[in-house]
Protein backbone atom coordinates (compact mmCIF):
# COMPACT_ATOMS: atom_id res chain seq x y z
CA UNK A 1 0.00 0.00 0.00
CA UNK A 2 1.39 3.37 -0.95
CA UNK A 3 2.31 5.70 1.84
CA UNK A 4 0.13 8.74 2.18
CA UNK A 5 1.77 12.08 2.69
CA UNK A 6 -0.29 14.55 4.61
CA UNK A 7 0.82 18.09 4.06
CA UNK A 8 -1.34 20.32 6.14
CA UNK A 9 -1.04 23.76 4.67
CA UNK A 10 -2.94 25.82 7.20
CA UNK A 11 -4.42 28.96 5.74
CA UNK A 12 -6.74 30.91 7.99
CA UNK A 13 -9.95 31.45 6.09
CA UNK A 14 -12.45 33.44 8.10
CA UNK A 15 -16.14 33.65 7.70
CA UNK A 16 -18.89 35.13 9.86
CA UNK A 17 -21.27 32.92 11.84
CA UNK A 18 -23.10 34.73 14.60
CA UNK A 19 -20.13 37.13 14.78
CA UNK A 20 -17.74 34.20 15.50
CA UNK A 21 -14.64 33.77 13.30
CA UNK A 22 -14.02 30.08 12.59
CA UNK A 23 -10.68 28.99 11.07
CA UNK A 24 -10.93 26.51 8.21
CA UNK A 25 -7.72 24.62 7.35
CA UNK A 26 -6.60 24.07 3.78
CA UNK A 27 -5.42 20.49 3.27
CA UNK A 28 -3.29 18.84 0.60
CA UNK A 29 -2.87 15.05 0.39
CA UNK A 30 -0.29 13.39 -1.87
CA UNK A 31 -0.43 9.68 -2.63
CA UNK A 32 3.37 9.30 -2.39
CA UNK A 33 5.60 10.71 0.31
CA UNK A 34 8.69 10.85 -1.93
CA UNK A 35 7.93 10.32 -5.63
CA UNK A 36 10.69 8.12 -7.07
CA UNK A 37 11.46 7.28 -10.69
CA UNK A 38 13.67 4.52 -12.06
CA UNK A 39 16.75 5.47 -14.09
CA UNK A 40 14.96 4.96 -17.42
CA UNK A 41 11.58 6.31 -16.27
CA UNK A 42 10.77 9.68 -17.84
CA UNK A 43 7.33 10.51 -16.44
CA UNK A 44 5.20 9.88 -13.38
CA UNK A 45 1.76 11.02 -12.24
CA UNK A 46 1.24 11.49 -8.50
CA UNK A 47 -2.47 11.84 -7.52
CA UNK A 48 -3.38 14.38 -4.85
CA UNK A 49 -6.43 15.86 -3.14
CA UNK A 50 -6.76 19.41 -1.91
CA UNK A 51 -9.35 21.80 -0.55
CA UNK A 52 -7.46 24.77 -1.93
CA UNK A 53 -9.16 26.67 -4.77
CA UNK A 54 -5.74 27.32 -6.31
CA UNK A 55 -2.54 25.29 -6.38
CA UNK A 56 0.81 26.04 -8.02
CA UNK A 57 4.05 24.07 -8.21
CA UNK A 58 7.62 25.03 -9.11
CA UNK A 59 11.19 23.80 -8.80
CA UNK A 60 12.95 25.10 -5.68
CA UNK A 61 16.26 25.08 -7.55
CA UNK A 62 15.69 26.80 -10.88
CA UNK A 63 19.04 25.53 -12.23
CA UNK A 64 17.80 21.90 -12.24
CA UNK A 65 17.29 20.81 -15.86
CA UNK A 66 16.79 17.03 -15.62
CA UNK A 67 13.34 17.33 -14.04
CA UNK A 68 10.21 19.44 -14.47
CA UNK A 69 6.80 19.44 -12.76
CA UNK A 70 3.27 20.60 -13.58
CA UNK A 71 -0.30 20.10 -12.41
CA UNK A 72 -2.93 18.42 -14.56
CA UNK A 73 -6.31 18.01 -12.90
CA UNK A 74 -5.74 16.14 -9.62
CA UNK A 75 -2.29 14.84 -10.60
CA UNK A 76 1.20 16.19 -10.08
CA UNK A 77 2.99 15.40 -13.35
CA UNK A 78 6.75 14.76 -13.14
CA UNK A 79 8.87 14.75 -16.30
CA UNK A 80 12.48 13.58 -16.12
CA UNK A 81 15.43 12.85 -18.38
CA UNK A 82 16.82 9.29 -18.21
CA UNK A 83 19.53 9.02 -15.54
CA UNK A 84 22.66 7.74 -17.29
CA UNK A 85 24.70 7.71 -14.07
CA UNK A 86 25.01 4.96 -11.47
CA UNK A 87 24.38 7.59 -8.81
CA UNK A 88 20.82 8.49 -7.76
CA UNK A 89 19.71 12.10 -7.84
CA UNK A 90 17.01 14.22 -6.27
CA UNK A 91 15.53 17.68 -6.22
CA UNK A 92 12.86 19.55 -4.27
CA UNK A 93 9.70 21.16 -5.56
CA UNK A 94 7.57 23.84 -3.96
CA UNK A 95 3.80 23.33 -3.72
CA UNK A 96 1.77 26.45 -2.92
CA UNK A 97 -1.87 26.51 -1.77
CA UNK A 98 -3.43 29.92 -1.07
CA UNK A 99 -0.83 31.69 1.12
CA UNK A 100 1.02 28.62 2.39
CA UNK A 101 3.67 26.38 0.84
CA UNK A 102 5.36 23.04 1.36
CA UNK A 103 8.12 21.00 -0.28
CA UNK A 104 8.23 17.56 -1.85
CA UNK A 105 11.39 15.65 -2.73
CA UNK A 106 11.55 13.98 -6.14
CA UNK A 107 14.10 11.18 -6.51
CA UNK A 108 15.40 9.28 -9.51
CA UNK A 109 17.37 6.07 -9.13
CA UNK A 110 20.67 5.55 -10.91
CA UNK A 111 21.47 2.68 -13.29
CA UNK A 112 20.74 -0.55 -11.36
CA UNK A 113 23.59 -1.82 -9.19
CA UNK A 114 24.30 -4.57 -6.69
CA UNK A 115 25.99 -3.92 -3.36
CA UNK A 116 29.44 -5.46 -2.81
CA UNK A 117 30.54 -7.04 0.47
CA UNK A 118 33.42 -5.54 2.44
CA UNK A 119 35.60 -8.29 3.92
CA UNK A 120 37.90 -6.12 6.02
CA UNK A 121 39.34 -2.63 6.25
CA UNK A 122 42.12 -0.59 7.81
CA UNK A 123 42.76 3.06 8.69
CA UNK A 124 45.95 5.03 9.24
CA UNK A 125 44.40 6.60 12.34
CA UNK A 126 41.47 5.66 14.54
CA UNK A 127 39.86 6.36 17.89
CA UNK A 128 39.23 3.50 20.35
CA UNK A 129 35.65 2.21 19.97
CA UNK A 130 35.35 4.14 16.70
CA UNK A 131 37.50 1.84 14.56
CA UNK A 132 37.14 1.46 10.80
CA UNK A 133 34.78 -1.51 11.24
CA UNK A 134 32.13 0.96 12.38
CA UNK A 135 32.01 2.27 8.81
CA UNK A 136 30.67 -0.98 7.34
CA UNK A 137 28.56 -2.46 10.12
CA UNK A 138 25.25 -1.50 8.48
CA UNK A 139 24.49 1.01 11.23
CA UNK A 140 24.27 4.60 9.98
CA UNK A 141 24.29 5.92 13.56
CA UNK A 142 27.69 4.49 14.52
CA UNK A 143 30.80 5.81 12.79
CA UNK A 144 34.54 5.52 12.28
CA UNK A 145 36.64 8.43 13.57
CA UNK A 146 40.34 9.17 13.43
CA UNK A 147 42.34 9.64 16.63
CA UNK A 148 40.82 12.47 18.67
CA UNK A 149 44.20 13.54 20.04
CA UNK A 150 46.13 13.85 16.78
CA UNK A 151 45.48 15.69 13.54
CA UNK A 152 47.26 14.30 10.47
CA UNK A 153 47.85 16.03 7.15
CA UNK A 154 45.97 13.21 5.38
CA UNK A 155 44.20 9.99 6.37
CA UNK A 156 44.27 6.67 4.53
CA UNK A 157 41.34 4.24 4.56
CA UNK A 158 41.53 0.88 2.76
CA UNK A 159 38.54 -1.42 2.15
CA UNK A 160 39.06 -5.01 0.97
CA UNK A 161 36.17 -6.25 -1.16
CA UNK A 162 34.65 -9.69 -1.69
CA UNK A 163 36.77 -12.14 -3.70
CA UNK A 164 34.42 -12.34 -6.67
CA UNK A 165 33.57 -8.65 -7.10
CA UNK A 166 32.70 -8.31 -10.82
CA UNK A 167 33.13 -4.55 -11.12
CA UNK A 168 33.11 -1.28 -9.21
CA UNK A 169 30.93 1.53 -10.54
CA UNK A 170 29.55 3.47 -7.60
CA UNK A 171 30.81 4.44 -4.14
CA UNK A 172 28.48 5.88 -1.51
CA UNK A 173 29.97 7.79 1.42
CA UNK A 174 27.62 8.44 4.34
CA UNK A 175 28.93 11.08 6.76
CA UNK A 176 27.93 11.54 10.36
CA UNK A 177 24.37 12.83 10.42
CA UNK A 178 25.36 16.00 12.25
CA UNK A 179 28.19 16.70 9.79
CA UNK A 180 30.53 16.78 12.78
CA UNK A 181 34.31 16.58 13.00
CA UNK A 182 35.89 14.41 10.34
CA UNK A 183 33.20 14.86 7.71
CA UNK A 184 34.96 14.42 4.37
CA UNK A 185 35.88 17.28 2.08
CA UNK A 186 38.32 16.49 -0.73
CA UNK A 187 39.38 12.88 -1.28
CA UNK A 188 41.44 10.86 -3.76
CA UNK A 189 40.23 7.35 -4.69
CA UNK A 190 42.53 4.46 -5.68
CA UNK A 191 41.62 0.90 -6.66
CA UNK A 192 43.62 -2.34 -6.93
CA UNK A 193 42.36 -5.19 -9.11
CA UNK A 194 43.05 -8.86 -9.78
CA UNK A 195 45.02 -7.83 -12.84
CA UNK A 196 47.03 -5.16 -10.98
CA UNK A 197 47.72 -5.41 -7.25
CA UNK A 198 49.09 -1.85 -7.18
CA UNK A 199 46.68 0.93 -6.24
CA UNK A 200 45.84 3.13 -9.22
CA UNK A 201 44.12 6.49 -8.83
CA UNK A 202 40.65 6.36 -10.36
CA UNK A 203 39.26 9.77 -9.51
CA UNK A 204 39.11 12.57 -6.97
CA UNK A 205 36.00 14.00 -5.38
CA UNK A 206 34.85 16.79 -3.10
CA UNK A 207 32.29 15.58 -0.55
CA UNK A 208 31.78 19.17 0.52
CA UNK A 209 32.19 18.86 4.32
CA UNK A 210 28.40 18.45 4.55
CA UNK A 211 26.10 16.01 6.32
CA UNK A 212 24.47 14.57 3.18
CA UNK A 213 25.64 11.37 1.43
CA UNK A 214 28.04 11.53 -1.51
CA UNK A 215 27.20 9.07 -4.29
CA UNK A 216 30.32 8.88 -6.44
CA UNK A 217 29.77 7.43 -9.91
CA UNK A 218 33.19 6.36 -11.20
CA UNK A 219 34.25 7.75 -14.59
CA UNK A 220 35.01 4.23 -15.87
CA UNK A 221 33.96 0.77 -14.73
CA UNK A 222 36.70 -0.97 -12.72
CA UNK A 223 36.68 -4.68 -13.51
CA UNK A 224 37.43 -7.28 -10.81
CA UNK A 225 38.28 -4.83 -8.01
CA UNK A 226 40.12 -6.16 -4.98
CA UNK A 227 40.49 -3.15 -2.69
CA UNK A 228 39.67 0.56 -2.58
CA UNK A 229 41.91 3.16 -0.96
CA UNK A 230 40.81 6.65 0.08
CA UNK A 231 43.22 9.46 0.81
CA UNK A 232 41.26 12.01 2.84
CA UNK A 233 42.86 15.35 1.98
CA UNK A 234 40.48 17.55 3.97
CA UNK A 235 38.13 16.70 6.81
CA UNK A 236 36.09 18.93 9.08
CA UNK A 237 38.13 20.01 12.08
CA UNK A 238 41.23 18.33 10.64
CA UNK A 239 39.92 14.81 11.32
CA UNK A 240 38.34 11.96 9.31
CA UNK A 241 35.04 10.18 10.01
CA UNK A 242 32.59 7.96 8.18
CA UNK A 243 29.22 6.52 9.19
CA UNK A 244 29.04 4.00 6.32
CA UNK A 245 31.02 3.34 3.15
CA UNK A 246 29.30 1.30 0.43
CA UNK A 247 30.49 -0.08 -2.89
CA UNK A 248 28.35 -1.10 -5.87
CA UNK A 249 28.81 -3.02 -9.11
CA UNK A 250 26.73 -2.63 -12.26
CA UNK A 251 23.84 -5.10 -12.26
Amino acid sequence: MKKILLLMLVSIVLYSCKDDDIPVPTALYFEEETPTLNADETSKAVPFKTTSPTLTVAMEDETVTWCSVSIEGENLIIKADPNTSYAPRQTNIKVVAIDREASLTIKQNGIPTVKLTIQSASASSFQKDEEIEESFDGDYNSYYHSNWGQKDDTYTLIYNLQDDAPSLNLISYYPRKNAGNGTFGKIDIYVSTKANSEFVKITDYDCGLVGTPSHISLPTSVENPVAVKFIVLTGKGGFASCAEMEFYAKK
